[in-house]
């Protein structure tokens, strides 16, 4: 069983070592390492090359610089495994990560996906160990989605802990040109997924990806186009869950009150006269809507106590009065 890992490189000059030696130190060796230089600017081209002179399992793309889903679609159209992995070039992993990972799947060969532990932020004070609350499989494409909103995986879509049987990426590849591209992706990976298997560990130190944390890294430094990105990206899956019987009316709103934040953060960014941004936000604005939550459901909800208070002018007032009160914009809607 061979692993293809797809790890595209730019401007991680500080990091890129970490990230390659933390590979090259898997317990598990039938792979893969594909290194993609995005046309980088500092050394990161030279140090790909450097690697690859020194393990045969190494190959490495330059091209010119493209950004993430460029970078990642070239791995994907050149790799070989049966299995598809991702890490990014300024984090790094566990020794047994892909060794646990990978023997889920030879154990159980009908696995289309593998879902491994995340200490997202790495690095910083807000870092925490996200994982499903046990190890397991789920099957279904129904039960699979049920699964993801209500134990909130759109909070955490990083495309770099689900290792992916090759054939889920027959016809998906990363959109071109657009930030937050995970949270388009891999949730169009899991709905088309019959089997998934979740991995659990009781430990920091074993089968853990380590997310770090960047002041300069995307995430941290999004602009209005970053958000609408990630509200296009989002909102179709929010409007799967307001339609999927199985899925609860609390956790449909408990994802829509997610949204309504990124919202805040695009309508402090943008002019609402602008005739295509005030269409996007009336889109939103019907979307967000028709899950505005009462105050005894806002209470109900499963979240901390400082986004009940946050959120009561939503439920009080509605969403336009509560875009105002934390944008200082009114909505026009039509």
């Amino acid at each position: 069983m061979r692993l293809s890992i797809i790890v595209p490189v730019y401007k991680v000059e500080k990091y890129l070592s970490e990230c390659i030696d933390s590979i090259l130190s898997q317990t598990f060796t039938n792979y893969e390492l594909i290194l993609i230089d995005d046309g980088s600017p500092d050394r990161c081209g030279i140090i790909c090359d450097d690697y690859a002179r020194k393990d045969n399992r190494i190959r490495v793309i330059h091209q010119k610089n493209g950004g993430l889903s460029a970078a990642r679609n070239a791995g994907l159209d050149v790799a070989q495994g049966e299995y598809i992995a991702f890490v990014d070039s300024d984090d790094f992993i566990a020794h047994d990560y892909f060794d646990q990972a990978m023997q889920v799947c030879a154990n159980y060969p009908s696995t289309q996906m593998v879902v491994m532990p995340v200490h997202v932020h790495y690095g910083h004070t807000s870092s925490h160990l996200y994982m499903f609350p046990q190890s397991g499989f789920i099957h279904g494409c129904d039960q699979i989605f049920t699964s993801w909103i209500s134990h909130q995986g759109y909070l955490h879509t990083y495309s770099c802990c689900h290792i992916c049987h090759r054939t889920l990426f027959q016809d998906i590849r990363f959109p071109i040109g657009q930030v937050f591209e995970d949270a388009d992706v891999t949730p169009r990976l899991l709905s088309i997924c019959n089997n998934i298997y979740y991995h659990h560990t009781s430990s920091n130190e074993s089968g853990v990806y380590y997310y770090r944390y960047r002041e300069d890294s995307i995430t941290t430094t999004a602009k209005w186009r970053d958000y609408h990105d990630q509200l296009n990206h989002q909102f179709p899956w929010l409007n799967k869950a307001c339609q999927h019987t199985n899925v609860t009316l609390a956790d449909t709103q408990r994802y829509g009150l997610i949204l309504v934040n990124i919202v805040i953060d695009l309508l402090r960014t943008i002019d609402v006269k602008l005739k295509s941004e005030l269409n996007m936000c009336n889109y939103i604005y019907s979307s967000l809507n028709q899950i505005r939550p009462s105050v005894s459901d806002l209470l109900r909800l499963p979240i901390p106590i400082y986004n009940k208070v946050k959120n009561l002018p939503f439920a009080i007032f509605g969403l336009k009065f509560h875009l105002f009160l934390y944008t200082r914009k009114w909505l026009p809607t039509t």
